[in-house]
């Protein structure tokens, strides 16, 4: 989500789960590259968050409830 807090595909569906409030469908396809995907990502929000202040997230719970937010601007 472009937060810098690490976060797993499976707790991002998790997530989108919960704002559903229901099951939501999940179609997976075969994973190829093994090794060679990089499974999480992180990096230093911090020069952006200088232009966005108002959009910061510095925690899993905060990046949870700003996915919230826009679960519910968007469906």
């Amino acid at each position: 989500m472009g937060s810098g807090t690490t976060v797993t595909f499976g707790e991002l569906l998790n997530w989108c789960r919960e704002f559903a409030g229901e099951a939501i469908k999940v179609r997976t396809v075969p994973f190829h590259i093994g090794e060679q995907y990089q499974h999480w990502t992180s990096v230093d929000m911090g020069l952006l968050a200088q232009h966005y202040p108002d959009q910061t997230v510095s925690d899993k719970e905060s990046l949870k409830e700003y996915a919230r937010y826009c679960w519910a601007s968007h469906k």
